[in-house]
This record gives structure tokens, C-alpha cells and sequence, in this order.
């Protein structure tokens, strides 16, 4: 039986054929364009594809060399298939792109030639994957009823789907008092609940136990209200918020609880009113409330209409007279120095005018008798120190710790009273202002710890008598202390 003949035509020739080729005059079928590639550039090697038509008809190809060639092909109408294969380690290297097709590495591709009609639609039960032409064929099941809830506009077949329409409230979500589950189509007749002078707001922030958080909120006749318990809020920090409708001046319960008895851990529970801008109670359960496991609250809500919001401090730039109760939104605005480092700051300063003048702090002695004095400190420090007055002597002190500082110690006793004037250990001093010391007898006793003296170290106390004398009374002769223990009276 004689095989049937796939025409190709070659852009260049290194390609080879296992059906005879026609002349191009001959090709009665669609002629198609198909790219031979190779990602390295070096032909397929050992590698081919495999070309076969709608109609059977089949012919191998191959890249000889190079990295790309194009023939042209003779090919029946319909689906086409090309095998990439025997392309060894490299096969990932061959490639083809035909009639819309870029594939690469072995295995097998179809792709459409010409044109094919059918039903283009993938809804419908007579879907054509290969069609690219649709004639009208599609087939659409679903309801035809033009008057039915469920009218498919697409659909050409009856499947017997078709619902009624059912008129109602259809709005669950947002809590409409006449909402109807078997209603399919809003009538607009939802209704909602109403509350005389406005909803309020049940606000609850907890903080990071609030899995143990419960509340409960209470009528005068202990009607429950809100009912949140342990486990209804994340662990986690987080805020709630449930509207409630409160009459004004009713009186209601707040039960407050916590699953594992030590508070709420800084959460907190508000009640807002006036659409938000009034906080009618704010509280918390702590650990010290009934050891932390439960607290009642009774309170009556004020009417909106009773109230006057807004600033009621009288410092702010936007304080009101006619205030009557403090707005969450008309927050007020006072002036003032807003940083703790200047000498004006104010803790109730909400902002900082840019004409407002500041000052910097700086600390110091602002006492001008003072040996210390400081003319640029404009906030003292409790760091004067005063001269010595007639009827004190102005005693220096010089410590050389030597080479064992961690040994030594000494200290400064008034001999009359037994009291340590002054005293240190461990390294050298040096007093940058005298010591007032009254008229009469002390002694400086030095200490060493190991007991074998202060080695290379010395002390002196001397007496200031005007701006430059200086007379020395007590240095242990010039010679470093010996000993666990010296002293020396003056």
C-alpha cells in the first residue's frame, strides 16, 4: 500500500525526512511553518521530533547543527502532533515553535493547523478543546425561565433547575428583625432594630490573657444583656466591640470576672455613647479586686440630650463654660512647653506654640558666694559650696593610694565628738573645694588591709589660711604609713 506523502520544505537543508518531499505545487493541505532550535547552539545530535498530521500522515526531522532553522510543512486541518525525542543527556537542549507552540525538551506536543469549528464555550456539555471558530453549536444546560429566581441568560437546554422567586427580607447580616431564610429575593422590606436616643458601645480591650476575660452586662430585673465568657476573645490583646441599647438613667450591673483569678491584666472595658463621643464608664478588673476574680459595678447612663460635650479645661485654647462632661472627639488643646528639659514644661501641654519660648535646662550652683558658682546654671542642684565662716578652719585633703590601692583605707574623726567627718578607701582624693572643719582636735587615721602599709602611697592634710597660705598639720613626717594602722592627731 503506497504511504501517504507529508510535504516539507526546507529553509535550509540539514534536516532529514522519512517521507518523500513534494515538490510545493503539490501540497494540497495547509502549509505550516515549524522552527527547529537548540538552546546550546550545536543541533540535536542524536535527537529528532516526530511529525504527525490529523490525517496520520507522519515525517522526522531534525537539527543538524546550529542553533535554529525553519521549514515549511504540508499538513492536514485538524490536530497535529510533534515527539521530541532521542535527544540523549542534551534533550532538554532541543526545541520547536509551531503555529502558536514553544515547547522545549523530549516529549509530545499537539497544535492545532487551520481552522476548526465547534462549541468554544467550556460550559457547555459539547465543549470543543480544539475549536478555534465557534459556530453556535454550544449546548448550555441550566433554567430557561425567564421569570424563574434562577434564570440562566446562557442557557439553551431546559434542566428542569428552575426556583420560584420567594420575596423577603434577605439581610442576615446586618441583623434585620424580619429577616426570612427562605427568601431568595430582597423586597426591601428588611426592618432593624431601633433604640430610643441611640445605640451604645460596649468597648472591651484586653491584654495578653484575654482568652480569660468574662463579663457580664445586667438589667435592674438581671436581665442578661452581653454575655462574654472566658474563651469568646482571643489570648491574645485584643478589642471588641458590642452594641447595646441602654435607657438613660435605668440602672444596670457590670459583672467583671476573670477564668484564672489574678484581674485582667491591664484590660479595660468603656462604654460609649453619643455616637462614640461620650464615655459614659471606663474600669478593669485588678488582681486586688476580690483577689483578682471578680468586681460588680452598678451605673445609670446619662441622656445625650441632658450633656453638653466639649473642653472643660479651662487652660486650653478651646476650653467651653458650657461644658458639661468631656468630649472624645473635641479633645482640648493647651499650650504650653511640652519638654521635660526646659525650665518651663508643663505636664498638661497638649502642643508647643512656635512663638512660646522654652528655655534649656542647666544645672548647677546658681548661688553666687558660692565657691562653685555657675553663671550659666539656671536650676540648682544642690551642688553650692559656701566658703568657711569665721569660726571654721578650711582643711585640704591629698590621698596617694600608691601601688595597692584595694588595701587602703582611711578616714577623718572629730576627736571631741568621735564623729567620721569624712572618709574613703580603695583609691586617690583629692578634695577640689576645703572642708570646713570647727575649731578643735582630730585625727587621720590610714588603714591597710594586707598590714604591710601603703606602699609608695601618702596622704596630707593641710589648713588654707587666705587665698595662698597653706600650712600642713598632718603627713606622717613625709613617709608612706606602715603597718595595718596609722594615726596622727592635729
Amino acid at each position: 500500500m503506497r504511504k501517504n506523502l507529508l510535504y516539507l520544505v526546507a529553509l535550509m537543508c540539514s534536516f532529514s525526512l522519512s517521507v518523500m518531499a513534494q515538490d510545493s505545487t503539490s501540497c494540497s493541505a495547509t502549509e505550516v511553518l515549524l522552527t527547529m532550535t537548540d538552546s546550546y547552539g550545536d543541533g540535536w545530535g542524536t535527537g529528532n521530533a516526530v511529525v504527525s498530521d490529523a490525517a496520520g500522515n507522519e515525517s522526522t526531522i531534525a537539527l543538524a547543527s546550529g542553533s535554529a532553522e525553519t521549514i515549511t510543512l504540508c499538513l492536514e486541518d485538524g490536530m497535529a502532533t510533534v515527539v521530541l525525542a532521542n535527544g540523549g543527556t542534551y534533550g532538554y537542549e532541543m526545541g520547536v515553535e509551531v503555529s502558536g507552540l514553544d515547547v522545549s525538551g523530549a516529549g509530545s506536543y499537539q497544535f492545532l493547523v487551520g481552522d476548526s469549528l465547534g462549541c468554544t464555550n467550556p460550559e457547555a456539555t459539547n465543549y470543543e478543546p480544539i475549536a478555534n471558530i465557534d459556530d453556535a453549536s454550544c449546548l448550555v444546560e441550566g433554567c430557561t425561565d425567564q421569570a424563574a429566581y434562577n434564570y440562566d441568560a446562557d442557557a439553551n437546554v431546559e434542566d428542569n433547575s428552575c426556583e420560584a422567586v420567594a420575596l423577603g427580607c434577605t439581610d442576615a447580616q446586618n441583623g434585620a428583625t424580619n429577616y426570612n431564610p427562605a427568601a431568595n429575593t430582597d423586597d426591601g422590606s428588611c426592618t432593624y432594630p431601633t433604640c430610643e436616643g441611640g445605640f451604645n458601645r460596649l468597648v472591651v480591650n484586653t491584654a495578653g490573657s484575654g482568652n480569660e476575660v468574662g463579663l457580664i452586662f445586667l438589667t435592674a430585673n438581671s436581665d442578661t444583656l452581653i454575655d462574654i465568657v472566658p474563651g469568646d476573645l482571643s489570648s491574645n490583646s485584643v478589642s471588641d466591640t458590642i452594641d447595646v441599647c441602654l435607657v438613660a438613667e435605668n440602672s444596670y450591673t457590670i459583672h467583671m470576672y476573670d477564668s484564672y483569678g489574678d484581674g485582667w491584666q491591664g484590660g479595660t472595658f468603656s462604654i460609649l455613647s453619643c455616637d462614640g463621643e461620650f464615655t459614659q464608664l471606663t474600669s478593669g478588673l485588678l488582681a486586688t479586686d476580690n483577689a483578682g476574680d471578680s468586681l460588680l459595678i452598678d451605673f445609670s447612663p446619662l441622656s445625650c440630650d441632658d450633656i453638653v460635650l466639649g473642653c472643660m479645661d479651662a487652660l486650653a485654647d478651646n476650653y467651653s463654660a458650657a461644658a458639661t462632661h468631656p468630649s472624645n472627639f473635641d479633645l482640648c488643646n493647651i499650650p504650653g512647653c511640652t519638654s521635660s528639659n526646659t525650665l518651663q514644661y508643663s505636664e498638661v501641654a497638649t502642643y508647643q506654640p512656635d512663638s512660646l519660648e522654652c528655655t534649656l535646662i542647666v544645672e548647677g550652683c546658681t548661688d553666687s558666694l558660692a565657691l562653685n558658682y555657675s553663671g550659666a546654671a539656671n536650676l540648682d542642684d544642690a551642688s553650692c559650696v559656701l566658703p568657711c565662716s569665721d569660726d571654721e578652719s578650711s582643711v585640704i585633703l591629698d590621698i596617694d593610694a600608691g601601688n595597692w590601692a584595694s588595701e587602703i583605707s582611711w578616714n577623718l574623726t572629730n576627736n571631741a565628738s568621735g564623729e567620721v567627718v569624712l572618709e574613703g578607701a580603695d583609691s586617690d582624693f583629692s578634695n577640689e573645694y576645703p572642708i570646713c572643719l570647727e575649731a578643735g582636735s582630730f585625727t587621720f587615721n590610714s588603714f591597710d588591709s594586707y598590714g604591710d602599709g601603703w606602699t609608695q602611697g601618702s596622704y596630707s592634710v593641710s589648713l588654707s589660711c587666705g587665698d595662698s597660705a597653706v600650712y600642713i598639720v598632718a603627713n606622717n613626717g613625709g613617709q608612706y604609713p606602715q603597718g595595718d594602722a596609722v594615726s596622727e592627731m592635729f
